[in-house]
């Protein structure tokens, strides 16, 4: 049987991923000195906890080489494919070292898939590539539809303040200091080519949450994928959003998402997100 891997950036909880059977590489992150690999050594309770209460600010790095290995290995040692998805290669380096890793195994039945996301929209393309596992496909044909699905994901995130965009380089500190100022969230977007755009600027978390509703009046989703309502560590956003999402006719997943060390580190606390598929294009068909 196919395995399929992710990262710890798809915000899976390990117990989702023993239920489902994936194997996950751990992304690390660094407060001060110390470096604590997302899951295994750090929950998302206690990244919080530290991203609140440490004077350092944190900084992600990629996993070692071996970490890869180990993820292929036992599908490689069995003769069995195995379908990688990652996240966006415009985060990080995951995705050259999955593609090492296939190298220095001479892995032919491996597959790297570059979600050109993060977050839920990761999320999604793993939950659909087990799907088609379970369902009996081979490893090729389900990374091409994860490749085919990926350009329907949408996502839409609003960080709390833009600190630590501006702490993390995303934007520059007039413009973090003046949207501060006047209480402006910022929109996010990952565009189709996984960039991180500011999609809008909004006057408080309400009329952030309704530009996330006409976004998905304007690119209504698929109902055949899930709706997924994100946030970071503080859940009443969250809640809110997805009561506004039903309100005007959407089901959003009664799931909300906690993301983790990857999004936490440059959004913060606070934050609230969406991710969905958009309905394909009349006459497509679903991948």
């Amino acid at each position: 049987m196919t395995q399929i891997i992710t990262d710890s950036v798809a915000d899976f909880e390990p117990d989702e991923l023993a239920r489902l059977g994936v194997a996950c590489v751990p992304i690390s992150v660094m407060f001060g000195e110390r470096s604590y690999r997302e899951n295994e050594e750090l929950s998302k309770d206690e990244f919080y906890r530290l991203l609140r209460t440490s004077p350092d600010f944190p900084c992600t790095s990629q996993p070692a080489p071996d970490d890869f290995l180990r993820a292929f290995g036992p599908a490689h040692d069995r003769g069995d494919g195995a379908v990688m998805i990652t996240m966006s290669q415009r985060f990080g380096g995951i995705y050259q070292g999955a593609l090492l890793a296939k190298q220095l195994l001479d892995y032919q039945d491996a597959y790297v898939v570059d979600s050109r996301g993060a977050a839920a929209g990761e999320r999604i393309l793993v939950e659909q590539a087990v799907r088609l596992r379970d369902a009996g496909a081979p490893a090729g044909e389900i990374a091409a539809a994860a490749e085919r699905l990926r350009e329907r994901i949408v996502l839409y995130a609003c960080p709390d303040t833009m600190d630590n965009l501006r702490r993390g380089g995303r934007v520059p500190a007039l413009v973090a200091a003046l949207g501060s100022a006047v209480h402006v969230k910022p929109v996010l977007h990952i565009a189709r080519d996984g960039e991180v755009v500011i999609a809008a600027r909004e006057l408080g978390c309400r009329r952030a949450m309704r530009y996330f509703a006409q976004q998905m009046h304007r690119r209504p989703p698929d109902p055949a994928y899930p709706v997924y309502v994100m946030y970071s560590d503080v859940r009443e956003n969250a809640e809110e959003l997805a009561a506004l999402l039903r309100q005007e006719g959407f089901a959003p997943s009664e799931s909300l998402i906690n993301v983790g060390v990857a999004m936490g580190t440059h959004v913060g606390p606070n934050a609230f997100g969406l991710a969905y598929v958009e309905q394909a294009p009349e006459g497509a068909g679903n991948s």
